[in-house]
């Protein structure tokens, strides 16, 4: 190559180089400069975002932003405060709704954001309140310009104003002339105690209510009009039936506030479904399947834990607001005496089908009448169909022979195991008995009985009248019980 234009190559080289590292150079300075200064003063450098670094001035939060700790904020540019400030006249001009509401855009640590991104980070602001991110959008506002950079911390230019919202509980209180919010108010119910007022809330209901005021949780929740409300708490009510009056004694446990109570437990249901996300069936809070009819929405409002639909129709099915319900054998409330422990077995057994079949077994307990005592809650006024599984005879089992054993239901209306029932033959009798033929897995009809009134049904599993220790006639076996209802 020639020598000349060799050097021309090396001279034009060096040139390039040193060019490209001043513009490096230069690029390294400005980025350090903006890495070195602190959240508000990036903020208060940008003319646009000029009205919301002001409110952070006025509030104090200039401070915060300015000190050690890491942070990311939501930064409506001026146009977005203009468009607030229209909406809500009064709303930043007073000092502690203009605190919320800066508190609102700013959550500790630092989140920077995938633009493309479909993933909900849902964070915890200043004010205590939570947020959803998702991608490009802040709440129902829109991201202009993510990932800003500062000594320590990220913050984002919104286009739009994160309207500091009510949880669910509170917004509720919007719509006190409904019956439905009448009927939620009443669950709380005054006591007189030694002359003070005292106000009461139910342990099933204090549950619902405490999610619904939770901020690190989010529902969707149905606010019926009255003509549905009407029509979905009449079509139960009969099943919630007590002999508790109102003023009484028991004001959580009348016909009225059970009837309420429930009906207001599956209109609550965990997790944010919005118009884009919403099935044609949810499952609530208290596990009822909850029937969803888009076109019986006639309106919408977000919560700052959920949103809130309002709907013309809400047709539960029957069956699933009433529904069946197992004892299982191995879940006993009591026996009658406790020190036959060496005889209770709590068995897993495969039948000749090969299905896993578990129960509870007392053999060789040597007391006439022994008893295994059983307790269901929240039973509901219907008629049941009573079956059961109760299986003696597979491998290992020494109950290889056929015996009798009885099941009582506790009349709740005179607290004697006599309640009434009609047996498999339609007979009238105050016991169901079960002779268990070896090996036979299958269900065996008992027969039906008739709840009197809503509440916690009693149930014992009887051994027959005989204290020997080696006969094989006081056995008792019971896999699981099943109530069927019959509903119309």
């Amino acid at each position: 190559m020639n020598k000349k234009i060799y050097n021309l190559i090396a001279i034009f080289s060096l040139l390039l180089l040193a060019a490209c590292k001043d513009g490096w150079e230069e690029h390294i300075e400005v980025t350090n400069t903006a890495n070195q200064q602190n959240l508000f003063e990036r903020i208060n450098s940008d003319p646009s975002l000029s009205k919301f670094a002001a409110y952070l001035q006025s509030t104090k939060y200039d401070e915060v932003l300015a000190s050690s700790k890491t942070y990311t904020v939501w930064v409506p540019d001026n146009a977005a405060i203009d468009a607030f400030n229209s909406a809500h006249p009064d709303y930043l001009a007073n000092p502690v709704t203009l605190r919320y509401f800066v508190a609102y855009h700013i959550v500790n640590t630092s989140y920077t954001l995938r633009m493309s991104g479909t993933d909900t980070l849902r964070l915890r602001t200043l004010s205590s309140k939570y947020i959803n991110s998702i991608g490009a959008s802040f709440e129902e506002t829109t991201v202009s310009k993510a990932n800003n950079f500062a000594a320590n911390g990220v913050y984002h230019i919104i286009s739009g104003t994160a309207d500091p919202k009510d949880n669910l509980w509170n917004s509720l209180r919007s719509y006190e002339s409904t019956l439905q919010y009448q009927a939620l108010a009443s669950l709380d119910t005054a006591v007189v105690i030694n002359g003070d007022t005292v106000i009461n809330r139910n342990a099933q209901w204090r549950s619902v209510a405490s999610a619904m005021s939770s901020e690190s949780s989010q529902y969707t929740y149905f606010v019926l009009n009255d003509a549905a409300f009407s029509q979905e708490t009449n079509k139960i009510a009969a099943y919630y039936a007590t002999d508790y009056l109102p003023g009484g004694r028991r004001p959580d446990s009348t016909t009225q506030f059970l009837t309420r109570l429930n009906m207001l437990r599956d209109v609550l249901v965990p997790g944010l479904y919005t118009p884009d996300r919403l099935p044609d069936t949810l499952l609530s809070v208290a596990g009822t399947k909850v029937p969803v009819k888009k076109s019986a929405i006639t309106g919408q409002r977000r919560t700052s834990n959920g949103i809130i639909y309002f709907v013309s129709e809400l047709p539960y099915r029957l069956k699933d607001r009433v529904p069946g319900f197992r004892i299982l054998g191995q879940s006993p409330s009591g026996f009658k005496q406790n020190d036959k422990s060496g005889n209770i077995y709590y068995r897993t057994k495969v039948d000749s089908l090969g299905r896993v079949i578990k129960d509870i077994e007392v053999y060789g307990h040597g007391v006439s009448e022994f008893y295994i005592d059983y307790r269901k809650t929240n039973t509901h006024v219907v008629k049941y169909k009573v079956y059961v599984q109760a299986v003696c005879g597979l491998l290992g089992d020494p109950q290889v022979n056929a015996y009798t054993q009885r099941y009582q239901i506790r009349n709740p209306l005179n607290g004697l195991y006599t309640a009434p029932v009609l047996t498999n033959t339609g007979a009238a009798a105050n016991l169901f008995t079960q002779t268990l033929v070896p090996k036979n897995s299958d269900e065996v009809y008992l027969g039906e009985y008739t709840r009197p009134k809503y509440g916690t049904l009693d149930l014992r599993l009887i051994s027959a009248a005989s204290t020997s220790t080696s006969t094989i006639i006081n056995t008792l076996i019971l896999s699981y019980l099943r109530f069927e209802p019959v509903l119309p």
